[in-house]
């Protein structure tokens, strides 16, 4: 029998003996090897397999397949694996099993030397720790001529829990395993080795980054269009004036975020340049009337005067500015590797030679922005590329603040909009 096709479909076919106060109450549970969705009855269970590369183990294509579960199963979690000296082709063989009467199940994580070995080496976790090293019998070769073994495994809490678990030969398995794909293996088909430091196994193995990115940062560009709108009445005449423009913008950005869970809170700053359209001020300064003339022909020619000023471009307002925002988001799984992120975003702004001129010929007359409010929102899209990495694509809105300090002043029924959206693209790096 190919040894590959033997091996290449390990499946953990387990049987549990689920014990309550009375370890010796005992519940059979018998387990299908070949899974099927659908076509597995709901007591059974079936193991995944992903190649040994590091001691942080990635969940997340775990808990994608089985989606019922992950509330209970972590997104990765750190192994201390056992001597694996002289070792080839080894695997992580991932289970989980539902127990009646429990918030949570078991995790069983199994780790498998010399995949394609006649001699396959099975290291077990018999104390459900994810600690291989204190498992002094955890070592086993199975004998050719033994069918299934059973195996006990306990584990400590609130309670002390006994478990049953009974592993078929590999020798008696033929058929094989479509989600562990050969690619994964190198062209000598062996899996190398990661180095292992006892020392700082809740990080990752020297050249294998880690993927949670509990701590990240983000480097972006941007490109956007707004405008600003206001309007009011002058006291004195109490006539209306209304202003109309619109611009482009073009930035960059650097963002620092965290990650817990699905929640990622960040601090970005940005500094953009923005292009003005066309301004315009409307400043009604005269009652609207028609006026009349006869020409030599003796014809009336009336003429409508609406009675309001037209400014096309009189003001100047600074190009440059920069902002500091506090961004919070929610991060909703699409695939494993792609994730759709609503965020909001709230900070301050601040222009470059903050001033704003309403009359470009009286550079004199002045007026000053300061610091001022800025919020909004939008979406994310971010596709993983890399262990320690990802391109993220965001579409937003924001909302600043026109308010030239001291042009208002006096003013009545005042309206203002400064609105601009967005599109950026960027990637961030995991830095924890």
């Amino acid at each position: 029998m190919n040894l590959i096709v033997r091996f290449f479909s390990i499946f953990l076919l387990a049987t549990f003996l689920l014990i309550s106060e009375n370890i010796f109450a005992q519940d059979q549970i018998f387990i299908r090897r070949n899974y099927q969705p659908g076509h597995t009855d709901r007591e059974q269970m079936v193991a995944q397999y992903y190649p040994f590369n590091s001691t942080l183990l990635d969940l997340r294509d775990f808990r994608e397949r089985y989606p019922e579960y992950k509330n209970v199963i972590p997104e990765e979690v750190t192994v201390r694996p056992p001597d694996l000296t002289g070792m080839k082709d080894v695997v992580y063989s991932v289970s989980y099993l539902e127990v009646p009467g429990e918030l949570e199940g078991i995790l069983l994580i199994t780790l498998i030397g010399n995949y394609f070995n006649q001699e396959a080496i099975h290291f077990f976790d018999f104390n459900l720790d994810r600690n291989f090293t204190n498992d002094p019998n955890g070592r086993f070769i199975f004998p050719k001529e033994t069918e299934v073994q059973s195996f006990t495994f306990t584990k400590t809490g609130q309670s002390f829990k006994r478990y049953t678990l009974e592993i078929l030969n590999p020798e008696f398995q033929v058929s094989t395993n479509p989600d562990f794909e050969m690619q994964q293996l190198s062209q000598q088909g062996q899996m190398a080795l990661p180095e292992v430091d006892y020392q700082n196994l809740d990080k990752p193995v020297k050249g294998i980054p880690r993927k949670k990115q509990l701590l990240s940062l983000k480097l972006d560009g941007l490109i956007g269009f707004g405008g600003i709108k206001y309007s009011y009445i002058i006291p004195a005449t109490q006539y209306p004036s209304n202003y109309n423009m619109e611009f482009n913008t073009k930035g960059l950005g650097a963002e620092v975020s965290i990650k817990v869970k699905q929640i990622r809170i960040g601090v970005n700053a940005r500094i953009e340049n923005l292009f003005y359209w066309s301004s315009e001020r409307y400043t009604q300064i005269q009652e609207p009337y028609t006026s009349c003339e006869t020409d030599w022909r003796g014809r009336q020619i009336c003429t409508y005067y609406d009675g309001i000023m037209q400014e096309i471009n009189r003001d100047l307002k600074p190009k440059n500015r920069y902002s500091f925002n506090l961004t919070g988001e929610y991060v909703f799984p699409v695939t494993r590797k792609t994730n759709l992120t609503p965020y909001l975003e709230a900070g301050f702004m601040h222009y470059i030679n903050d001033h704003f001129i309403p009359e470009r010929f009286y550079t004199d007359i002045n007026y000053p922005f300061g610091w001022f409010q800025v919020y909004g929102g939008g979406l994310r899209l971010e596709h993983e590329v890399s262990n320690n990495g990802e391109i993220v694509v965001s579409g937003g809105v924001q909302n600043m603040q026109f308010n030239p300090r001291g042009y208002f002043d006096g003013v009545e029924n005042l309206r203002r909009r400064h609105v601009q959206g967005f599109v950026s693209m960027g990637y961030r790096f995991a830095v924890l």
